[in-house]
């Protein structure tokens, strides 16, 4: 999830041509999908492709690549690839209404392809981050959560049914997810609060999975719910002001996302240590992911090296 932007941080199968017009089409289709996988690596990346180098960084032109591809096409599965890609670049200019309209767009293509999938929301919940959106971000929880409500407890067992421990992590995961949301958002005692159901939750079911093993000889099992809540705890953490508690959680586990690695970055420069900062920050810069958290996350990285140097 999203961070503080820098004035307010630290205080898809291709259709074969089949005539010349089509191949021209074709032609530039290829291209804007090639500039969509290439456009956002990091420039310390010196293969990349010519036309990726002239335009790093310049989203408006990638934009006219991505439009020219769709051309012709734009209800067609084809022009998903696109569409995501312009939603992205809007995301790295801070344009978030033309991001949604084209998310819009890249959804219903997916969906019409291979209907509605419950994890679809979510690109919708990092964009409405991204942009501080946090009543929408709520909204796109409660639709990739789906009916939920909180489950009862779960008795130690030799014989734990995998179904309730499965439904038992989802309100785990559930209660995790709002207190970022809610920590985002300066409600840092409701954040608290989601979090110590989070922890709870991870806490009971840890406790009956250990019993399983013990009764059974068996391995203790590699979910550790507690762990699959750390990085979850470590950006809410930083959101209510413990940016000793967030590098300590952040730094449990290998951090990967633009996300975490930027908050991680933030909370080691707000502790004065700056040698770490500059390495989290490298890490979001590097990141070769073409998502909506990179473009939210990078021009934030870029901006905090800048002020302190490389």
């Amino acid at each position: 999830m999203p961070l503080l932007e820098p004035d307010r941080a630290i205080s898809g199968k291709r259709h074969e041509a089949r005539s010349t017009g089509l191949a021209s089409s074709a032609r530039v289709l290829s291209q804007a999908v090639a500039l969509a996988i290439t456009l956002f690596l990091p420039q310390v990346q010196s293969e990349r492709p010519r036309a990726a180098e002239y335009l790093m960084g310049r989203h408006a032109d990638a934009r006219t690549e991505y439009l020219a591809g769709m051309e012709g096409r734009r209800e067609s599965y084809e022009a998903a690839a696109l569409l995501w890609s312009l939603a992205v670049s809007y995301v790295f200019d801070r344009h978030f209404d033309d991001a949604h309209a084209a998310l819009d767009g890249w959804a219903d293509l997916v969906v019409k392809r291979r209907g509605y999938d419950p994890n679809d929301p979510l690109a919708f919940f990092d964009l409405a981050m991204a942009g501080d959106a946090f009543d929408e971000a709520e909204r796109m929880l409660e639709r990739h959560y789906g009916p939920i409500e909180i489950p009862p407890a779960m008795p130690a067992s030799a014989q734990p049914d995998p179904h309730a421990i499965m439904t038992q992590l989802r309100w785990m995961h559930y209660n995790a997810d709002r207190a970022v949301v809610s920590a985002r958002r300066g409600r840092a005692a409701d954040a608290r609060r989601l979090m110590a159901e989070a922890e709870a939750k991870a806490k009971e079911i840890g406790e009956v999975l250990a019993t399983f093993a013990s009764a059974t000889g068996s391995e203790p099992p590699s979910l550790n719910p507690g762990r699959e809540l750390m990085l979850t705890g470590g950006e809410v953490a930083f959101w209510i002001g413990d940016t000793r508690g967030a590098i300590r959680l952040l730094t449990t586990r290998d951090v990967r996302s633009p996300r975490h690695n930027l908050l991680l970055a933030q909370a080691y420069e707000r502790e004065q240590h700056l040698a770490e900062a500059r390495a989290a920050y490298t890490r979001v810069l590097e990141s070769t992911e073409l998502s909506i958290e990179l473009a939210w996350a990078r021009p934030i990285a870029l901006a905090r090296l800048a002020a302190i140097g490389r």
